[in-house]
């Protein structure tokens, strides 16, 4: 998974020289996720509790398969 963010923190790294970045630079191998069960309340406390902003959340499986993705604009809209 890859976010702004993740980009933004490989590209300041190597602002001397851009083309040296590599891929896996701009992975996240542990990004913050819910459970397919999570409930909104639930969604909105880690939201709330969290160090970094976060727009949107990948949503997996008990075993960590991936099942979809929630945006904060889901959020605010009500598409749960």
């Amino acid at each position: 998974m890859i976010s702004n963010a993740d980009v933004r923190r490989a590209l300041l790294i190597h602002l001397d020289d851009l083309n040296s970045v590599q891929p896996e630079e701009l992975l996240n191998a542990n990004p913050t996720t819910i459970e397919d069960t999570t409930t909104v309340n639930e969604m909105l406390r880690l939201i709330k509790n969290s160090k970094f902003p976060i727009t949107y959340l990948p949503v997996v499986s008990k075993d960590g398969i991936a099942k979809g993705i929630v945006t904060f604009v889901n959020l605010i809209k009500g598409e749960l």
